[in-house]
C-alpha cells in the first residue's frame, strides 16, 4: 500500500522553481517519487499540481515530521504560502493491482 499526496497550487508559473527546490528535500525525507505538473485545461487550468509518493503510512509520517523540522523546507513553504494559494491537498491510499 502506498500513500500519494496531491497538492494543487494557484499562482504564477514561476512557482515551478520552488517546487523543483522542494522535490529533493521531500525525497531526502522519504518520498519515493515527487512530480510537478501544470494543468492546461479543465476546472483546474492554471494550477500547479505536486504529487509525492511514500511507501507506507510510517514512511509518510516520519517524512512529514522531518520536513516540518527542516529549516530549508520550512523556508520554501513560507515563501510558497506568501506567493501562492494552496487550493487543495488530498491523500490517496493505493495498492498495485
Amino acid at each position: 500500500m502506498s500513500i500519494t499526496v496531491v497538492s494543487r497550487w494557484k499562482g504564477p508559473q514561476d512557482g515551478q522553481t520552488l517546487a523543483r527546490q522542494a522535490g529533493p528535500i521531500m525525497r531526502r525525507h522519504g518520498a519515493s517519487m515527487v512530480r510537478l505538473g501544470f494543468c492546461y485545461s479543465g476546472a483546474f487550468a492554471g494550477q500547479f499540481i505536486v504529487v509525492a509518493d511514500y511507501e507506507n503510512w510510517e514512511t509518510y509520517g516520519s517524512g512529514m515530521k522531518a520536513m516540518v523540522e527542516d529549516p530549508e523546507y520550512k523556508g520554501l513553504v513560507a515563501e510558497a504560502m506568501a506567493k501562492y494559494e494552496l487550493v487543495d491537498r488530498g491523500i490517496v491510499i493505493s495498492e498495485e493491482i
